[in-house]
């Protein structure tokens, strides 16, 4: 190995850089565009951007020097791409024709190579491959000169975008920002042009090297590798390792796709294999992308899907302990699990990954203002209920169960899979209202992946903590989150019953509101209406009465969910204009758009007071039906 520092200049020599089919695409932004211009104009007489890492492909005699890029990568495009815009915005009208011929050189000699010297053919000294390399092209060409309106600013773009589109957006926003200043044009291309100017740091790896131990301890700058990255960086890095194994053997393997069989027997068939599974699961689209990127809670922190995904197959086959590893141990667990299968096992494994991915995005479902929840699907009940209560821990057993039923939709699954849902379901809210702990949950999971613990079990062993008497007194003193998830679901499971009920979906997206108010004292004083004790009878210690009334606030039976918040000023008054509202201000009549809330108001209009019994009549009517459910 060998590290240097480097001007972008070192790009003038005989060289071909290649970047690995399974690295990500481009991922830079603006953001990061206009820093390494400001890093470049700074004045300074360092520039240093940060390090790529070179392994030398072995070549034949004669052919032109083959390099591997292992990392490095944006960054290396970006300057490319700054070094075509800035020859493609120099004012050249105003050279002479000599000077105007040294310049198309230099530019040619920094981003082109001939395949001989005889040739007159020229192609990109960087070679991208997959996503990224027709955007590449196309600017590098100078196909994109005269076609700046073409290009879709990045805050414009659809989701039908693919990611490649952010190496135009980049060639667009460098063309912007020079075509407005010619000198600050000029100042950048003589920079980049200088061998003088050290921007770089180039570390050379010899054909042998192990590049995946440098590529895992390099501090890069720009945008860090994920996890993910990394675990699919080295999967398939052993999988041309394999391929390389059984090159030499003779000793092809197929590996059976859905509609095809791939014949292993070199590194294009690896890569045909990587088309065929990888990137169409995971990179196929700019919303397959946007989706596999999307962050969901994972423990106390947020993990995008993809890397959810890996965790949760890692519990699955075994190698992660829950237990003993942290997240960041995910990518090296990979590593020591991969390196010693057999090419077979390797390749039948990339297979299965992306069969679990199919299924994940499938099940595992994504929420936001706009989704219609139904009571009839188990799934997606589920994994509402589980972001709630921000518990992420049995995704692993979640994506186990519905793993054998990939052609099924949730309206369709089997009994037994449908019971482990609802018993999830059940876990989770118990645990969570009862205050029960649940810190055993990873080791919970990993026991239901081994069968050595059910659901059922999970539930029976905890009784004295979540049982129904807990449970249903925990119910008289309930959080507004809690109680809002409740109520949702109860208000849906009623619709799912009621014939007369032609809306069977709604969003999650009501208010949560106390009937009789929390500020009870000034409209709702102790003696009007007067507190009742259990039997009936009056009150007559105040201050017994106003504990009772001070409790009964918060039970789940004086709560009610509403379309919209209620005018401060309404929401304490007494149970009259609470109802009806008060000139512009709307009352509780206005918003009772849901079911179970016209039960309160309907309660009111026959002329019924709002006071304790009523709570712990409600409450009582709700807990049976909440009990029967959860």
């Amino acid at each position: 190995m060998e590290a240097h520092e480097k001007s972008f200049a070192f790009m003038n020599g005989a060289i071909r850089i290649e970047i690995p089919f399974f690295q990500r695409g481009y991922v830079w932004n603006k953001d990061n565009w206009r820093d390494l211009i400001e890093d470049l104009l700074d004045g300074k007489s360092s520039h240093f951007l940060g390090s790529i890492i070179l392994k030398a492909i072995k070549t034949e005699s004669g052919e032109i020097p083959r390099w591997s890029l292992i990392d490095g990568q944006q960054r290396l495009t970006t300057l490319s791409v700054l070094l075509r815009a800035c020859y493609d915005n120099l004012p050249l009208d105003t050279y002479d024709d000599e000077i105007q011929g040294d310049l198309r050189r230099q530019m040619q000699d920094m981003l082109f190579y001939k395949e001989r010297s005889i040739s007159t053919t020229r192609k990109a000294k960087i070679q991208h491959s997959l996503v990224d390399s027709p955007a590449f092209c196309k600017v590098i060409n100078g196909e994109m000169k005269d076609k700046l309106d073409d290009i879709v600013l990045l805050e414009e773009a659809t989701k039908e975008k693919k990611a490649s589109d952010g190496i135009l957006q980049c060639y667009k926003f460098f063309c912007t920002y020079l075509n407005k200043d010619q000198e600050k044009t000029i100042a950048l291309w003589e920079l980049l042009q200088n061998p003088n100017i050290k921007i770089l740091v180039k570390i050379d790896l010899e054909a042998d090297e192990n590049e995946q131990a440098i590529f895992d301890t390099v501090n890069s700058a720009g945008v860090r590798l994920t996890c993910a990255d990394t675990i699919k960086n080295s999967i398939f890095q052993y999988a041309i390792d394999k391929a390389e194994e059984i090159r030499k053997t003779r000793q092809p393997i197929e590996v059976p796709l859905k509609d095809q069989t791939i014949c292993i027997e070199s590194k294009e068939n690896v890569i045909e294999l990587y088309k065929n599974t990888w990137e169409k699961t995971f990179g196929c689209d700019g919303d397959t992308i946007g989706y596999w990127a999307t962050l969901r809670p994972l423990g106390r922190m947020t993990r995008d899907n993809l890397e959810i995904l890996l965790h949760s197959i890692a519990l699955i086959k075994g190698f992660y302990n829950p237990e003993t590893n942290k997240i960041s141990d995910l990518p090296e667990k990979y590593k020591e699990y991969t390196k010693n299968l057999t090419a077979e096992a390797l390749m039948e494994f990339i297979i299965e990954i992306c069969r679990y991915g199919e299924i994940y995005r499938k099940f595992f479902c994504t929420f936001d203002a706009t989704t219609l929840y139904s009571y009839t699907k188990p799934i997606q009940r589920l994994f509402h209920i589980l972001n709630v209560c921000d518990i992420s821990t049995f995704h692993a057993y979640i994506l186990k169960l519905l793993s054998k039923y990939s052609d099924l939709d949730e309206d369709s699954l089997p009994a037994d899979i449908s019971t482990e849902l609802h018993n999830l379901e059940i876990i989770a809210i118990r645990y969570v209202i009862c205050g029960s702990s649940t810190k055993n949950f990873n080791k919970n999971c990993a026991d239901l992946l081994t069968d050595k613990t059910t659901t059922d079990d999970l539930i029976k062993d905890r009784q004295a903590e979540i049982g129904n008497p807990v449970f249903a007194q925990k119910l008289k003193n309930i959080s507004n989150k809690h109680a809002t998830l409740l109520l949702f679901w109860l208000e849906l499971k009623r619709r799912s019953e009621d014939t007369k009920c032609a809306e069977k979906e709604l969003k999650y997206c009501y208010t949560l509101e106390h009937i009789m108010p929390q500020k009870w004292q000034e409209f709702w004083p102790v003696n009007n209406p007067v507190v009742k004790d259990d039997n009936g009878k009056n009150i007559t210690d105040s201050e017994i009465a106003e504990e009772i009334r001070a409790a009964a606030v918060y039970e789940i039976g004086n709560m009610a969910l509403l379309v919209s918040n209620l005018n401060s000023a309404i929401r304490n008054y007494e149970f009259r204009r609470k109802m009806e509202g008060e000139g512009r201000k709307a009352g509780v009549k206005k918003y009772d758009y849901l079911l179970y809330t016209k039960d309160v108001t309907a309660l009111y209009d026959k002329g019924e007071i709002w006071d304790e019994t009523q709570i712990h009549m409600r409450t009582r009517e709700l807990t049976d039906e909440i009990l029967k459910i959860f």
